[in-house]
């Protein structure tokens, strides 16, 4: 599962009668941590927004899943409650968990909600769902995942210029003349990966943002 976090971003932004004014709006950003939230809002607000800018707020939210629709861009928090059986005591509780979806008004939002859960084996309610002032939310996405910093070169790369010098070598092994060859080298990659995991919240855990943290 994903982690998502709450990044409140000041900027100045020019008003329809022409004066300039402080805004502050707020994104949604998978991320893996603290740090990591900070650094991709950075990065893709310092490619959207041409002055300056700050990250005042960063909060870890108790959004578990988001269903994104392009035809709208604005955004309903859903509480999904059902109920299940706890394996340690064998007694029926209740769960919570919320979704944001993207939906042009609150019935929309509900409708998609129960639309994506239809799969569901389970009774599930829907009991609330509320406009948030998110404005824009920001996967992770494959291309951003899989980019090469320029000063590295792709672990491809290495691999083909070893297959061909594999079908050089055995191309010439009938000839008399020997060939010498160094030594191979191994070449290793280390991926990273990371754990995600979102507890699901309990009935009182009603607020988007759980743990908050400034920027100074």
């Amino acid at each position: 599962m994903k982690t998502w976090y709450t990044c409140k971003v000041k900027s100045i932004r020019e008003g329809e009668d022409g004066s300039l004014k402080q805004v502050t709006d707020a994104y949604l950003v998978d991320a893996v941590s603290y740090t990591e939230a900070e650094s991709r809002i950075h990065d893709l607000i310092g490619k959207e927004t041409p002055g300056e800018f700050s990250v005042s707020n960063i909060s870890k939210t108790n959004i578990s899943e988001v269903i994104n629709f392009e035809d709208v861009d604005t955004w309903f928090k859903c509480k999904i409650s059902y109920a299940t059986v706890d394996a340690d005591t064998e007694k029926e509780v209740k769960i919570n968990t919320y979704y944001l979806v993207s939906a042009a008004h609150a019935k929309e939002a509900y409708e998609r909600v129960e639309d994506s859960l239809s799969s569901m084996l389970v009774p599930f309610d829907i009991p609330s769902v509320t406009l948030t002032n998110i404005l824009e939310v920001f996967p992770y996405m494959k291309e951003e995942a899989e980019s090469i910093p320029d000063n590295l070169t792709p672990v491809s790369k290495f691999e083909g210029d070893v297959a061909g010098f594999e079908a050089s070598s055995s191309e010439g092994a009938g000839t008399e003349e020997d060939i010498g060859t160094e030594e191979g080298t191994k070449i290793e990659t280390e991926e990273d990966s990371a754990t995600l995991s979102i507890n699901e919240t309990s009935d009182n855990e009603e607020d988007i943002e759980n743990t908050d943290k400034d920027i100074g």
